[in-house]
């Protein structure tokens, strides 16, 4: 990762991260950068599906730093509120999220605008550029510097239509011309070998936990 990227974000006490989800490699490489720049990445909070909280890894999940979504059919439980109140008290967090909820959405939600103006924290869009190969830390955004959340979502999806994600037919952004994106031969072996290795040490520090309450 690049140091000018590196100084972007730790300048950034608090802030909303939106980011074109298209494809779990996002994840996988949000991941390996983590892995990297530990520093840089443990003010990470990022928000993914609820089912996931729901099994035994819930509690796991949210010690790293993961926050769950509302369903689809309960868009009116709370969501904001309650992201607000796990990290209000924080003094410094990056919430990274996706503004279409899942790599199928269509619509962009807006959670991701009511959490920054509730907050009066900045909007920052970041990706992986699959194209160049490349995390990417874009413009910063203040939702009072705009007269409507469509004059804002406007210009957000111009400025995320210039990071090219891995499924570039999926987007439902207007994005740059850019050649096939694609994801690097050692890219992929590493990352395979990285969510091997993670699934084999999360099952068996499930399976000690659960052999230590016998």
């Amino acid at each position: 990762m690049s140091k000018s990227i590196i100084t972007k974000m730790e300048r950034l006490d608090r802030a909303v991260f939106i980011f074109p989800h298209s494809s779990n490699w996002d994840f996988v490489m949000a991941s390996l950068y983590a892995i990297a720049e530990p520093k840089v990445y443990k003010d990470i909070y990022a928000v993914m599906k609820p089912q996931p909280f729901e099994t035994c890894l819930g509690p796991f999940l949210k010690s790293a730093g993961l926050i769950p979504a509302t369903r689809r059919e309960d868009s009116n439980a709370g969501f904001v509120p309650n992201v607000i109140k796990v990290l209000e008290k924080k003094k410094r967090f990056h919430l990274l999220i996706s503004p279409r909820g899942s790599r199928d959405g269509k619509e962009w939600k807006s959670g991701y605008y009511w959490i920054a103006r509730q907050m009066k924290i900045p909007i920052v869009v970041v990706g992986y550029d699959f194209e160049y190969q490349i995390p990417v830390v874009d413009r910063v955004f203040y939702t009072d510097h705009y007269d409507s959340k469509g004059d804002l979502e406007k210009e957000l999806k111009r400025t995320a239509g210039r990071i090219i994600p891995l499924h570039d037919k999926k987007s439902c952004l207007p994005l740059r011309s850019h050649r096939a994106p694609r994801l690097a031969n050692w890219y992929k072996l590493f990352c395979y070998l990285y969510m091997i290795t993670s699934i084999i040490t999360v099952s068996l520090a499930i399976f000690k936990s659960s052999n230590c309450n016998c």
